[in-house]
C-alpha cells in the first residue's frame, strides 16, 4: 500500500508537469485549467510508405528551400557563363572646365573593353559556379533522402505500436481477465488461496496499464508521422478482431 501511494504521488506529479507543458505550448498561464482529457479511439494508417514519402517530399518546407537554392544556383551559373563568353564594354565621357593654367575647356572620351577569354577570370567564375550548382542539386537529393528516412522510420513505429496495442487488447487483456476469474472462482470454492488471487489480480492490472501505455505510444507515433510527412495523415480506427499474423 505504501508503494502504491508513492506511485500515485509520482503520477500526480507527472500529470501536473504535463498540464504545465501543454499550457506553455499554447502560450497560456502555467496553471490554466485544461478541462477533462479526451481519449480518442485507437487508430492507425493504411497509406503505403511510397505515397507518404512522395507527399512529404512535396509538402515539407526543407524540400522547397532546397529547390529554391538549386534554382538560384542555376541562374547564377547562367549569368557566369554569359560573363565568361561575352565581352563587356564601358563608354565614358569627361569634361574639364577651364582653369588658369589651362584657359580652354576640355573634353574626353573613355572606352573600356574587357575580353573575358583573354584574362581567364570569367572561366574561373563559371567553373566555380558550376560546382556550386552541382552541389545545390545534390543538396536537394540529400534532403529528399533524409525525408524518406524520417517517414519510413515513423511509419514503421506506427505499425509496430499498432501491432503491440492490438496484441494486448485482443490477447493479453482477455487472457488476464480469464485468469483472474479462474483464481477468484478457485478462492471462493476453497480450491485456491488468497495469494494466487492477488497474483492474478496484479497481472490483470499490469496488463491494463500496458494497454494504456501502448495506446499512448501509438498516439505519439501517429503525431510523429504527421510531423515527418508535413501534414495530417489519414487514419482508420483499429477494429476488434484477431491479430494479423
Amino acid at each position: 500500500m505504501a508503494r502504491a501511494r508513492a506511485d500515485v504521488a509520482t503520477d500526480a506529479t507527472a500529470t501536473t508537469a504535463a498540464r504545465t507543458r501543454l499550457n506553455t505550448l499554447m502560450a497560456r498561464e502555467a496553471d490554466a485549467p485544461l478541462g477533462a482529457p479526451r481519449d480518442p479511439a485507437a487508430a492507425t494508417v493504411d497509406v503505403g510508405a511510397r505515397g507518404l514519402i512522395a507527399d512529404a517530399q512535396r509538402e515539407r518546407p526543407e524540400t522547397r528551400a532546397a529547390d529554391a537554392r538549386r534554382e538560384a544556383a542555376a541562374l547564377d551559373l547562367r549569368a557566369s557563363k554569359r560573363e565568361a563568353n561575352l565581352p563587356s564594354a564601358m563608354l565614358g565621357v569627361a569634361y574639364f572646365p577651364a582653369t588658369k593654367p589651362m584657359p580652354m575647356h576640355g573634353y574626353g572620351l573613355m572606352v573600356d573593353l574587357q575580353l573575358p577569354w583573354l584574362t581567364g577570370q570569367g572561366r574561373k567564375r563559371r567553373d566555380a559556379q558550376a560546382e556550386l550548382s552541382a552541389a545545390a542539386a545534390r543538396d536537394v537529393a540529400q534532403v529528399k533522402l533524409g525525408i524518406a528516412g524520417e517517414v519510413s522510420g515513423a511509419l514503421a513505429t506506427v505499425q509496430s505500436a499498432s501491432e503491440r496495442y492490438q496484441a494486448l487488447v485482443r490477447e493479453a487483456g482477455p487472457a488476464s481477465a480469464r485468469a483472474r476469474e479462474v483464481a477468484l472462482t478457485g478462492y471462493e470454492s476453497g480450491r485456491g488461496d488468497f495469494t494466487a488471487l492477488l497474483a492474478a489480480e496484479a497481472v490483470h492490472v499490469e496488463v491494463a496499464m500496458d494497454v494504456i501505455a501502448a495506446k499512448s505510444d501509438l498516439d505519439h507515433a501517429l503525431i510523429d508521422l504527421d510531423r515527418a510527412v508535413g501534414s495530417p495523415v489519414a487514419r482508420r480506427p483499429l477494429a476488434p478482431g484477431p491479430v494479423d499474423r
